[in-house]
């Protein structure tokens, strides 16, 4: 054989298996159908910026004391996620110790939160990291939310909980709250905000094992049986469905 034609096919190889082996277009792996995940909620640790290494040690020293300090004993702890045909049931534990749940209304792509015995609606399309403060956008855990996990955001192999995983990084650009004009009063676009979306995937399954939006981190455990309960929506969360439903077209088994 040809030395140079060799020699090509020899470098074509190590820059194919340099990334791992995805298929397209889905390069992460999530459940079908009816599906349960377990979450457990922690903060964010300092990233360090590619661009410049010469953090790195002052950002390993900031995460070796953030290791010693206690969790805040506010924000979600962890989170049960339960989808069962078009409902999904996201049952929170908070630091405080208190629950509250979460409904996903996956026909019209509506959510409505409990949140301090109140029941909000949020649309799934609303822009931005966290849509109400309390349902973080990652955790749609569905191919849109999730379609930045691609190749030309691997970042190579990396140890997490003493296991290899593939790390995916990028940075989201999403609207700022609109702002309020000093000189004219009016309502004008507030300042973009850019996020770092962090992805750790199992080499094996190629589902997430853990995300991180740059405020919470998530890991992730997926359980290897689909359940078997049925779904139903809480009396509580009823009349505000039904209010919802007299202004808007929402089918009428939901």
């Amino acid at each position: 054989m040809n030395k140079k034609i060799c020699l090509a096919a020899c470098l074509t190889a190590f820059v194919f298996f340099e990334q791992p082996l995805l298929s397209d277009p889905a390069y992460v792996f999530l459940p079908e159908g009816n599906m349960s995940c377990s979450v457990e909620v922690t903060p964010s640790k300092p990233t360090v910026d590619s661009a410049k290494p010469q953090k790195t040690k002052a950002i390993n020293e900031t995460n070796a004391v953030a290791d010693k300090i206690p969790l805040p004993r506010l924000g979600m702890k962890s989170i049960e996620i339960t989808r069962v045909g078009k409902l999904r049931r996201d049952s929170i534990t908070w630091w405080d110790g208190h629950t509250s749940e979460t409904w996903y209304l996956l026909d019209v792509g509506l959510i409505l939160v409990e949140q301090a015995h109140i029941i909000q609606e949020v649309r799934t399309s609303t822009q931005g990291q966290d849509r109400n403060g309390l349902v973080p956008k990652l955790l749609d855990l569905d191919q849109a939310s999730l379609s930045w996990i691609k190749p030309e955001n691997y970042k190579g192999e990396e140890s997490l909980n003493g296991k290899k995983n593939y790390h995916y990084r990028t940075v989201i650009t999403i609207p700022g709250p609109p702002m309020s004009d000093p000189k004219t009063g009016k309502e004008i676009p507030g300042e973009p905000i850019h996020l770092i979306y962090q992805a750790w995937l199992n080499p094996k399954t190629l589902q997430p094992i853990a995300l991180d939006d740059g405020d919470q981190n998530y890991t992730l455990t997926f359980s290897s049986t689909p359940p078997t309960e049925h779904l139903e929506l809480p009396e509580r969360f009823k009349k505000d469905l039904q209010e919802y439903r007299n202004a808007h077209i929402v089918p009428r088994h939901l």
